[in-house]
């Protein structure tokens, strides 16, 4: 027998361009589940902002979905208690216009990120409508910006959303191919910004 040396890798590609803010990273096995590369990226680059006052979070964007699903299923049997939307700090206009300007107010004035905690009152169900525009805005901001919502249905344990669902895009193999050449701002950056520009805000 004999052992053979092994170099696990993945690809990461980070986007800092205006107003959009996209680490697409490479799935594979290469660094298993726990801890994933994600939160690899997330500590160092947390330790690297930390003396500008800054911080960042690496979080996957989900489908909302996902929610509905959880939802229309506690509905058919009991109902549900509560639900929490935890908002990100305002700082992409995109995503901070979907929650308003009083959750972002307030998450100014506090230097906090909020969360808005829906509970049925006198122990009766909420009630969760597609038609609510707020309520799709709120689930929506919640998943572009990767921050799992909480439902805890009536005589259950709390379902956490954004787990099950996380969003996927494929790139195409000519665009990962000889990445180490040197004329790869020649070859390879425009096949890389088509596929960073094919990621969306919001995945239904």
């Amino acid at each position: 027998m004999t052992k053979q040396q092994n170099h696990p890798s993945c690809i990461v590609i980070i986007d800092n361009r205006k107003d959009r803010q996209i680490i697409a990273i490479e799935h594979n096995s290469a660094f298993g589940k726990d801890p994933s590369l994600a939160v690899i990226i997330q500590t160092t680059l947390r330790k690297a902002l930390q003396n500008y006052r800054l911080t960042l979070d690496v979080t996957p964007k989900f489908h909302t979905s996902e929610f509905w699903q959880v939802v229309d299923t506690s509905m058919m049997l009991k109902g549900i208690d509560s639900v929490d939307f935890p908002f990100a700090y305002p700082n992409l206009p995109e995503i901070s216009d979907m929650v308003g300007d009083y959750m972002n107010n307030i998450a100014r004035q506090t230097n906090s990120e909020p969360t808005l905690h829906l509970k049925g009152q006198n122990k009766e169900s909420l009630r969760l409508s597609r038609e609510d525009l707020w309520l799709l805005s709120a689930i929506k901001a919640c998943a572009a910006s990767g921050r799992p919502i909480l439902i805890k249905p009536k005589g259950s344990e709390i379902r956490k959303i954004g787990v099950d669902s996380p969003v996927y895009e494929e790139i195409s193999d000519a665009a990962l191919k000889e990445l180490d050449q040197k004329d790869f701002f020649n070859s390879k950056y425009n096949i890389i910004i088509e596929f960073l520009n094919t990621i969306k805000l919001v995945y239904e």
